[in-house]
């Protein structure tokens, strides 16, 4: 699976190529389906945590969690714009996570309707690849910013 930095360079690139104001709510969006992560400081069994933590790697939980964390930051008017830049950086978690081989079998994007799992198995689930390239991306793209200015 990705880690962090992976879907951080992801929505940070994503944000600049848009140009997105508040790149900052990418970010956070992007994170949003791993927050079943926080499952595992609880005294359950790995299978427990497993069975627990699937549906946030789901658009319909992503939705739900990045309206909630709008609603409760953002006031009315800021709303639509703050919920479609966390969705964005889900989204964009969910198609990184979708490209990796995984041994339980994919991510399940429909979950909790359907646990169809889906993966398009171009990385071993275990790889760095993505991270580095993202990163290297994100590296090149702040030089040329930086150079560009010099």
């Amino acid at each position: 699976m990705p880690d962090w930095v992976a879907h951080l360079a992801l929505g940070f690139l994503a944000g600049k190529a848009a140009k997105v104001r508040d790149i900052s709510l990418v970010l956070a969006g992007s994170l949003i389906p791993d927050l079943g992560r926080i499952l595992e400081f609880l005294p359950l069994s790995p299978r427990d945590i497993m069975a627990l933590a699937i549906p946030f790697h789901s658009i319909a939980v992503s939705a739900l969690i990045a309206g909630a964390l709008a609603s409760l930051v953002f006031r009315k008017a800021d709303l639509k714009y703050a919920f479609s830049l966390l969705m964005s950086g889900a989204a964009l978690h969910l198609a990184l996570d979708a490209m990796m081989m995984y041994t339980i079998g994919g991510v399940v994007p429909l979950a909790p309707i359907s646990y169809a799992r889906f993966s398009a198995e171009l990385f071993p689930s275990e790889s760095f690849v993505p991270a580095m390239v993202l990163s290297l991306a994100v590296a090149c793209y702040l030089a040329y910013k930086k150079f560009k200015k010099a």
